[in-house]
């Protein structure tokens, strides 16, 4: 069975391979070394992990550090990045949005780019720590030029971006991995998102719950204030469904790894539901414990828990898990996701296909089509400005994506799922998550 341990080994690869990158390496030839090191475990797996890093980094030494001359209005690469989570538990999510992206973006160079121009997507590491976000978006502008921020991960992290990206840079934020509602309402130039708020998906899946006839609701949600905000809508969409329910708010400190405690809060509170705002990672370790102390809660969560390391890992725990996906299932015969399906095989081996990495993929074909409307130069200005009046942008994985500059909240439809078997069961099509 799949653990966040080799998931975590894979991705410290990726934190050598990036860093290789930066310093003006082409570390392409290492990926067959990421594929068989990203299938072992435990010490074996971090030594293997930490030789091979060494080895991608020792063959960077002749490197030219000053790295490919670009330039936004000549020929060379259009560069690009994104920061997000390689090392912490969370990587499970953040390493697989930069992975789908990527493999689209070397997919569409080997097929000649946009009007023959590459694209360079450079991915650095904020170890989910705010800070450090801040701290990589410096150099992505400053050291590498990049004119955009693609698919950031992490609420926190990607909402202290603003006043350096957006405000003082003007440098756009696009599709991020994360968001409230708040964040485009009202709108903020140069921030484009085609990720379903989280706390428009708590009300949505709160209505849902409250629907579903339950009367004694358990929310649980991670400390930071972005969790919480996606708590009290999910409460606020439980009571606006059924009146008669009553919610209960139960805190856990982001990264708790023993929700024994929680779920024995859980049984004296006599919850019939339990909505979870937490971390993919926790998901699987709430479920796990649910099913060891033989809570027979049902359990509803955001798309936090739509991701196939869910059933890989949590195993039978994780029958009966409701969920909302914001893609079509990965495993979709949609020749789109099939062509995602065939990059990622063949540009990021170690990466199973989930919802996270499908998400990733269809945020760089969204940047694809629209880059490729611009006529004359692509600068994070002429960038904004072809988001801003994109209409109608179809992907074959998300419903149809619009934006202009009163509305930068591309899509707004979710699709429900629930875990039988050992695997997510869609049940229906995408619903408008703000008017159902």
């Amino acid at each position: 069975m799949p653990t966040v341990q080799s998931v975590t080994v894979a991705v410290a690869l990726r934190v050598a391979a990036a860093d290789a990158q930066r310093s003006g390496c082409n570390v392409k030839s290492s990926r067959a070394q990421t594929r068989f090191s990203a299938r072992r475990s435990g010490g074996r797996a971090a030594a293997a992990a930490s030789a091979i890093a060494a080895l991608v980094l020792a063959g960077c030494a002749g490197a030219d550090p000053s790295g490919p001359t670009t330039g936004p209005e000549g020929d060379g690469p259009i560069v690009i990045g994104t920061i997000t989570d390689l090392s912490t538990a969370n990587a499970i999510s953040g390493a697989a949005y930069a992975a789908g992206a990527s493999a689209f973006f070397d997919q569409l160079n080997a097929d000649g780019g946009i009007d023959g121009r590459s694209v360079e997507f450079k991915v650095l590491d904020h170890k989910y720590d705010p800070q450090q976000a801040v701290t990589a978006a410096h150099a992505l502008i400053e050291q590498d030029g990049a004119i955009a921020l693609l698919a950031p991960f992490g609420t926190p992290q990607t909402e202290a971006l603003f006043p350096y990206v957006l405000q003082q840079e003007g440098v756009p934020i696009l599709g991020p991995a994360a968001g409230l509602s708040s964040w485009y309402d009202p709108p903020q130039r140069g921030l484009f998102g085609i990720l379903t708020p989280y706390d428009i998906q708590g009300g949505f899946v709160g209505k849902w719950i409250g629907d579903d006839g339950f009367e004694n609701v358990a929310i649980v949600h991670s400390d930071l204030a972005s969790y919480a905000q996606v708590g009290e809508a999910a409460a606020a969409g439980v009571v606006s469904a059924n009146p008669d329910a009553k919610t209960t708010d139960i805190p856990v400190k982001l990264g708790t790894t023993d929700y024994a405690p929680i779920i024995g809060q859980i049984k004296q509170l006599g919850a019939d539901a339990v909505f979870l705002a937490v971390p993919t990672a926790e998901v699987i370790t709430y479920l796990k414990a649910q099913e060891q102390q033989q809570l027979t809660a049902e359990t509803y969560a955001y798309n936090a828990g739509a991701d196939v390391s869910v059933p890989s890992v949590a195993g039978s725990a994780a029958n009966g898990l409701h969920a909302v996906a914001l893609t079509l299932p990965p495993n979709d015969d949609a020749p789109e996701i099939e062509a995602y399906r065939n990059a990622l095989e063949k540009y990021a081996p170690d990466q199973e296909p989930t919802f996270y990495s499908l998400l990733g993929y269809a945020d760089a074909a969204i940047f694809a089509q629209i880059v490729s409307t611009i006529d004359g130069p692509i600068t994070s200005e002429s960038i904004i400005d072809a988001y801003n009046s994109a209409s109608g942008i179809e992907t074959g994985i998300l419903p149809p994506v619009t934006f202009s500059a009163d509305h930068t909240m591309g899509v707004s439809q979710l699709v429900k799922l629930q875990i039988t078997d050992g695997e997510y069961v869609q049940l229906g099509g995408f619903v408008d998550a703000e008017s159902d």
